[in-house]
């Protein structure tokens, strides 16, 4: 993951947050450190969405490999729906990142449970 390329998409006031949890990362250095301390740890495959007009990214997660909670049984190849993030933009740039965890919630955007489910382009 290009953790840099990311962060050049972004303000510099901007807000992750991930309700219902209590985690909210307020700006562009906070969510740098989340984005390289947790979220590049596992592989991702995106899918662009939208819901209530909002740019948005479907994430699917792959499995975590080397290092605590080591996953070494799964299929390398499997990547599950984790969120969806909803994006809020300002000056071509993103200033707020939405992301929705519970399953409850994942379930209401009617996508695929696996990226493998997707039709080929």
């Amino acid at each position: 993951m290009d953790v840099d390329a990311l962060v050049r998409l972004l303000t510099k006031d901007v807000t992750f947050t991930m309700p219902p949890l209590p985690a909210w990362f307020d700006g562009v250095d906070m969510v740098r450190r989340f984005l390289q301390e947790r979220v590049a740890e596992t592989p991702w495959r995106l899918v662009p969405v939208q819901a209530n007009g909002q740019p948005g990214l479907a994430c699917y997660q792959g499995p975590h490999f080397g290092g605590p909670g080591d996953l070494t049984d799964s299929d390398p190849t499997t990547f599950t729906l984790s969120a969806v993030c909803l994006l809020s933009l300002r000056d071509r740039k993103v200033s707020r990142i939405l992301a929705f965890l519970e399953p409850g919630a994942l379930s209401t955007f009617d996508l695929p449970l696996t990226f493998g489910e997707f039709p080929a382009r």
